[in-house]
């Protein structure tokens, strides 16, 4: 797609360790749908809602933006070989063991319920997925600040992983800047125009709760690089290698969570300020 041909071709045990990934993927991106709609089980909606034309067409938009998106990801990157740092990392639960993948299905998922509530009238559906609203966008923003503040701009990731994929790969860099970059503007577009302030009140989680979520996140994922680390000497992200000790762990799960509530009081309010028009 983006990459420049051709690529050196995997070897037999690189696809099949690539494709038990790949398994691994569709369980995970799996498991985000049945929770939204097992959400939309549990909901009672006291507020009618008329699904303008708008939101229905733009909710197809963002949808196809974001499987577009996925599928690059998934499918466009190259296939680690086993000396790459990746092959114990998507041995473990597949792509998802980053958090790019992490935060790609999950707006991939919450994009696809919300055309599909918009499609059909599921007010149910509908109203699980602006549950997860914030949380959502969060990570989407949240997705293209981190890749490019502690990856694409540091020297040390364009030294280890940039700068080699770009020798065995040519033009994989292009793939990588257009996936990490598309999902911020998604979710300012779904926050801007697909999200009715009224129906964010009734259903929305609240900011706090958000906040909440976030520093449990960053502490369970950096957790879960640092068991990657001690298991398979396996570094997820270059700067997972600097956190040596507890306090540095602590304070990148403190920084980590601030990061997340700034960023969640700005969308917050975004969303409570947008007014949506037919």
């Amino acid at each position: 797609m983006f990459a420049i041909r051709p690529w050196p071709k995997p070897s037999k045990e690189e696809s099949q360790h690539n494709n038990i990934a790949l398994v691994k993927d569709f369980f995970v991106f799996t498991f985000f749908l049945f929770v939204m709609f097992y959400a939309s089980s549990t909901i009672d909606v006291n507020i009618a809602y008329d699904f303008p034309s708008s939101q229905v067409s733009g909710s197809l938009f963002t949808a196809s933006i974001m499987i577009a998106v996925m599928f690059v990801w998934v499918f466009e990157m190259p296939i680690p070989t086993k000396s790459d740092s990746k092959w114990d990392a998507i041995g473990a639960i597949g792509h998802a063991s980053f958090y790019s993948l992490q935060a790609l299905f999950l707006q991939t998922a919450y994009t696809l319920c919300k055309a599909y509530a918009m499609l059909t009238g599921n007010t149910k559906l509908l109203a699980a997925t602006y549950r997860c609203a914030l949380w959502t966008n969060i990570n989407g923003t949240g997705l293209t600040v981190l890749f490019f503040g502690l990856m694409w701009f540091q020297k040390k990731w364009q030294k280890e992983i940039g700068r080699p994929m770009e020798k065995t790969h040519p033009g994989a860099s292009n793939v990588m800047f257009f996936v990490h970059l598309l999902p911020l503007f998604v979710a300012y577009f779904d926050i801007i125009f697909l999200c009715d302030t009224t129906f964010i009140i009734a259903h929305g989680a609240q900011w706090n709760t958000v906040v909440q979520m976030g520093f449990m996140y960053a502490a369970v994922y950096l957790c879960w690089c640092k068991f990657l680390q001690y298991k398979f000497n396996c570094f997820i992200y270059p700067f997972i290698r600097d956190i040596t000790n507890f306090w540095k762990l602590f304070a990148c799960v403190v920084i980590m969570g601030i990061l997340t509530a700034l960023n969640s009081y700005v969308l917050n309010y975004i969303m409570m300020m947008t007014i949506i028009t037919v």
